[in-house]
């Protein structure tokens, strides 16, 4: 696989978009046989804002996306109500600093890799319920600068005037990724936009050394006029706030390092061309700043009710939150949108918990693999499985050729000589099978909770993994000389439809399509069960499970 190729590929059309699917009925309680009952409240699934610079490499992918879909799927199937949510951040500085390498318009840039990042999470089977567009979503642009512009009416935002680097040569303010430089909390290499080390927020003109990102000439500063969103004001709130979190522990070192000094003032306009103006008198020259607007992605996503005669900002629904992204993204969210919603006089909700599941998409272990290299020559389903387990997506294709499609390719066979290629009227029994049923009732129950069927604090994928591959290798060892134990084989082999679905759809959708049955059901006992008798078995030409 090469590795090399240019990665400038904007003009790439995406794949078609695929039918929307129509949403699974509330699953009945498998009372007895690992399931649960659905109630009504919804759970939220969101993912850090991406921003359409360059296409998706696989440690991006699997980060956040991967692993939030694989419990919106889990969820989906159960009857719960999902909310499953993401957001792409056009006017973030990265596209406009791209666009300025490559002599393209920003505009042209962020619509260019905004499709094919579409294009990416379709190959990958990633199934948001709504995804925010910046420069797509009609109307967004107008309620952000509402949004400001009330704020600011309001005596929430402050003005300040401060030194900004700025570059000569390219007679450019240096913000955001236009400037690259120390971070002045921890020393590491970091831009404007924030440190990926230690991720404590802080304003780009803080840098220390600064330099331009475009060419390399170190900055000099110069007096600019900025609006700011002052946090100390909301101390004692954001306090009680970060307190009742169940936050891993990096990040709750973080507050407890914000709450030891004054808290930051964030910027909220920055100078340039590229975004959202800011509707303030003094500042129509400014653009909304990327963090800021992260937070307020974020917000717009909830489609929530109006607030007042200003945008759409209220409480949101009530039900667990599960956020899924970086450290430094997971402070945008634990900090900056907690501090956006006291400024509109909304309580952030604690009730549940909202909850974090941090990755390492951009750190030193990341994978920077292109995505779509390894999703075309693995497939989806090897590229899910190491996005969530980290074998490595040769080796879990590897896994998947000899055990899973070995097995399925000698069940099919056994399907042809024993019952003419159709499922036999018998039902599942024979030596070992009523002891293998036991132990795939409890296998059952632990797959669920690694679904997350215990919330948040269960959701264990790399777990899901490891009880499917030895289920399989369970079955694939008893034998099937009589119709009862072939019969017994192809209920695991329908029961993998759902419950390999939530990391492996693609595969499962194949596997559903030979045996005649419905692929993604609740994971739960009753999943194992014979296609209908007669039922012709049709074995795809092609591999069930990868490539």
């Amino acid at each position: 696989m090469s590795l090399s190729r240019p990665v400038d590929r904007i003009t790439r059309t995406p794949a078609r978009r695929p039918t929307p699917r129509p949403r699974p009925q509330r699953a009945p309680n498998a009372r007895g046989d690992g399931g649960a009952s659905a109630g009504p409240t919804p759970f939220r699934i969101t993912t850090a804002p991406l921003e359409p610079a360059g296409e998706l490499r696989v440690g991006q992918l699997s980060g956040p996306y991967v692993a939030a879909d694989v419990l919106a799927r889990f969820l989906r199937a159960d009857g719960r109500h999902v909310l499953f949510t993401g957001a792409i951040a056009d006017h973030a500085t990265a596209v406009e600093a791209r666009a300025l390498r490559r002599g393209r318009s920003a505009a042209e840039v962020a619509a260019g890799f905004r499709a094919a990042v579409d294009a990416d999470w379709q190959r990958a089977g990633i199934t948001f319920d709504r995804v925010v567009r910046a420069r797509r979503d009609r109307g967004y642009g107008r309620w952000l600068g509402t949004l400001v512009a009330r704020l600011h009416s309001e005596g929430m935002l402050s003005t300040r005037e401060g030194p900004l680097p700025y570059c000569a040569p390219c007679a450019r303010w240096l913000h955001g990724a236009h400037v690259t430089g120390g971070c002045p909390h921890c020393g590491a290499s970091a831009d404007g936009t924030g440190c990926h080390a230690c991720a404590v927020p802080y304003d780009g003109a803080e840098l220390a050394r600064p330099v331009c990102a475009l060419c390399s000439t170190p900055a000099a500063p110069r007096p600019c006029r900025r609006l700011f969103l002052p946090l100390e004001r909301f101390r004692d709130p954001l306090a009680a706030y970060w307190a009742a979190l169940d936050a891993p522990e990096r990040l709750a070192g973080l507050f407890a390092a914000l709450l030891a000094d004054r808290l930051p003032e964030l910027p909220v306009g920055q100078p340039g061309e590229w975004g959202v103006p800011v509707p303030v008198a003094g500042h129509e020259d400014q653009r909304v700043d990327g963090r800021f607007e992260a937070a307020a992605l974020e917000l717009y996503g909830r489609g929530l009710e109006p607030y007042g005669r200003g945008p759409g900002i209220g409480r949101p629904a009530p039900g667990e939150t599960l956020y899924f992204g970086g450290l430094r993204d997971a402070v945008d969210h634990a900090v900056v949108l907690p501090a956006l919603l006291l400024a509109c006089r909304v309580p952030p909700e604690v009730h549940p918990r909202p909850r974090f599941r941090l990755s390492a998409a951009h750190g030193p272990g990341a994978d920077r693999t292109w995505a779509l290299d390894v999703l075309n020559e693995f497939g989806s389903d090897a590229v899910r499985r190491h996005a969530v387990h980290g074998e490595g997506p040769a080796r879990a294709l590897a896994v998947l050729h000899g055990t899973w499609n070995r097995w399925l390719d000698e069940l099919f066979v056994s399907v042809r000589e024993l019952s003419g290629g159709r499922v036999p009227l018998e039902a599942p029994g024979g030596p070992g099978w009523p002891e293998h049923r036991r132990r795939l009732a409890h296998t059952v129950r632990l797959l669920r909770a690694a679904y997350g069927d215990g919330g948040a604090d269960t959701f264990d994928p790399r777990r899901a993994v490891r009880l499917l591959d030895v289920t399989v290798r369970m079955t694939q060892a008893l034998p099937r000389e009589e119709l009862p134990q072939l019969a017994g084989q192809l209920s695991l082999a329908a029961a993998l439809t759902a419950w390999a679905h939530p990391i492996m759809p693609e595969g499962a959708r194949r596997l559903a399509a030979a045996l005649g049955v419905t692929a993604g059901g609740p994971v739960t006992l009753g999943a194992l069960a014979v296609p209908r008798p007669g039922t012709q078995v049709g074995p795809p030409s092609a591999p069930v499970f990868g490539f």
